[in-house]
């Protein structure tokens, strides 16, 4: 009898014990959540504490347009790149394969299939009417030309990148374009993330830019490439931020893409494009 009561105080006690460390663990979870912005608010102004005053002083930039839908287009946009031609952006749609382009301020004003490009994920406007568009399941950027007036496009050459064709929905994901240098930027979102530099007047002569770039990101979801200081700007859909990476390929700015920064009311749900 002894020995029964003795049993059952030791599993009472145990139990009371595992009752109060779930209790804790608990507690802490909801006290977490119930903070979740503050740890992230802090956690960013740490990394922003590390930048350099920049040209492109990411700061400063507002929000002007919030979640605006653009008519005409359910789902699947992606890619945004800015036409000094035609005063326009242009973007891509994977599914059907089309190319869209719009008004500064998100109005739809025409669109045209891309026949021969497979789910094209990227876009880049390489001067005059002519385009890189990247396709994420060839694994490979496209040089085309564009008649918007007539609805044709017509494939000029093409840029295999290795590594980025058997990704599964991981692979080619941005492209920017230096006119000055002739040089394409091409981003593989992730696992493992890899912004590789193509140079077109060498003969298409690559190298992988330093990994260190995007150590802060856990995913790259678009580049725009801004020639007036040298920069090469990354996106990030996961980490919602903008990554400014200077010539030598260090970060020297970034502009977070959630709610309270810049004038945002929220956070930027999945952003896919960026253009200048």
């Amino acid at each position: 009898m002894r020995y029964d009561i003795s049993r059952d105080a030791i599993c009472y006690g145990f139990f009371m014990r595992l009752l109060k460390r779930v209790i804790v663990v608990v507690l802490l979870g909801v006290i977490l959540f119930m903070v979740r912005d503050d740890i992230r608010y802090v956690y960013q102004l740490i990394l922003k504490y590390g930048d350099k005053p920049s040209a492109l002083a990411l700061s400063s930039y507002k929000a002007v347009i919030q979640q605006k839908p653009v008519a005409g287009v359910k789902s699947n946009l992606s890619g945004l790149t800015y036409s000094a031609e035609d005063r326009m952006l242009f973007a891509v749609i994977n599914n059907p394969p089309e190319l869209v382009w719009l008004t500064t301020e998100g109005q739809l004003v025409g669109r045209m299939p891309l026949q021969g490009i497979h789910d094209p994920e990227s876009i880049a406007w390489s001067g005059g009417n002519q385009f890189q568009i990247g396709s994420e399941k060839d694994g490979a950027v496209y040089k085309t030309q564009v008649d918007i007036q007539r609805g044709t496009m017509q494939i000029i050459s093409m840029v295999k990148l290795e590594g980025y064709d058997k990704a599964k929905n991981k692979g080619l994901e941005g492209t920017a374009w230096d006119a000055k240098n002739e040089r394409l930027y091409v981003a593989k979102e992730r696992k493992p993330i890899m912004i590789k530099e193509v140079e077109m007047s060498k003969n298409g002569i690559t190298r992988a830019l330093p990994s260190a770039i995007t150590a802060s990101v856990s995913d790259v979801s678009g580049l725009e490439y801004h020639a007036p200081t040298d920069s090469l700007l990354v996106l990030s859909d996961e980490s919602k931020m903008i990554l400014e990476v200077s010539s030598e390929w260090r970060v020297r700015d970034r502009l977070f893409l959630t709610a309270e920064w810049s004038g945002l009311r929220d956070d930027i749900p999945q952003p896919e494009g960026i253009a200048m």
